[in-house]
């Protein structure tokens, strides 16, 4: 499946709005989370060894904005994770997860998108209180 098509329908599916980022290949989708909050998940295709691939990541915080006991609680909490894992990329604190795309499940994709997305937006609340995102 092509990333266009799979991530229409995973974006349907969660709920999400779509919008294609013009500079990047990119598309950002934005879920709503509870309390009126929203978290913004960035869609990002790549290839390796042949492959298709698509990196779903979202931003918690900058890095140095962050105290060390935060960064250290959030390597702590990758164990526990049922989707993705807490890294550092650009600068930032995200929350990512990498899918294969060919013969992705849409319905995969959508749960592992809400899963990212409420995650990544628990932690940002209890990092700062604020809805960066």
């Amino acid at each position: 499946m092509n990333f266009e098509r799979f991530i229409s329908q995973v974006s349907e599916m969660a709920s999400a709005t779509a919008c294609e980022e013009p500079e990047s290949e990119e598309t950002v989708l934005t879920l709503s989370t509870p309390g009126g909050r929203r978290q913004v998940v960035r869609a990002n295709p790549f290839e390796e060894d042949g492959r298709s691939y698509l990196r779903f990541y979202t931003p918690i915080g900058k890095t140095a904005d962050l105290p060390k006991q935060i960064l250290k609680t959030a390597m702590e909490l990758n164990a526990s994770l049922t989707h993705g894992a807490f890294a550092l990329f650009e600068g930032q604190v995200v929350l990512a997860d990498t899918m294969e795309l060919q013969g992705a499940n849409p319905e995969e994709g959508a749960r592992i998108l809400g899963y990212l997305g409420r995650m990544a937006d628990s932690f940002e609340k209890m990092v700062s209180g604020v809805d960066r995102s």
